[in-house]
């Protein structure tokens, strides 16, 4: 009789995390702060089964949009009104860690816009989109700075 192998444990996993908005004004000092849970959509499933499949071992889903919204629906594959143009992220991983970070940094924009959504997507035009997040709307006015962190980790579920 063949014993489980000691790897088992980890046969179910589930992806967590979550993404944190810091808006600051043009004198540095903080004016609002989001802490927001991750909310899976159509492209989570698709992308975590195609990198398994094909063993691509490097994150495609790079880019940052802001949204309008909220109020799409979970399974939703994109962002309601995109507020300003997608960024590429600063990709962060330990080896062999479950978890790696996307950051991101909204300088100067050209006109005061209203964020209810961010979103991660593979493209910084159309794409898949992969992960999504909704939270009570912040107002973005042109000199703000708005910095983004968004961690993710797998777990066995």
């Amino acid at each position: 009789m063949m014993s489980a192998p000691a790897a088992a444990a980890i046969e179910k996993m589930t992806l967590f995390g979550g993404l944190k908005l810091v808006l600051r004004g043009p004198d540095g000092r903080i004016k609002a702060v989001r802490h927001v849970k991750n909310m899976k959509v159509y492209g989570t499933v698709n992308m975590i089964a195609s990198g398994v499949t094909l063993g691509q071992g490097t994150l495609s889903a790079t880019y940052l949009g802001l949204g309008s919204g909220p109020g799409v629906a979970s399974a939703d594959t994109t962002l309601s009104g995109e507020a300003l143009s997608r960024t590429l992220g600063r990709y962060s991983h330990d080896a062999n860690s479950p978890s790696w970070n996307l950051s991101f940094s909204f300088t100067d924009s050209p006109a005061t816009v209203s964020i209810g959504q961010a979103g991660i997507l593979t493209s910084l035009t159309g794409g898949t989109l992969y992960l999504k997040a909704s939270f009570a709307r912040i107002t973005k006015n042109s000199q703000d700075v708005l910095n983004v962190s968004w961690l993710q980790s797998l777990a066995s579920a």
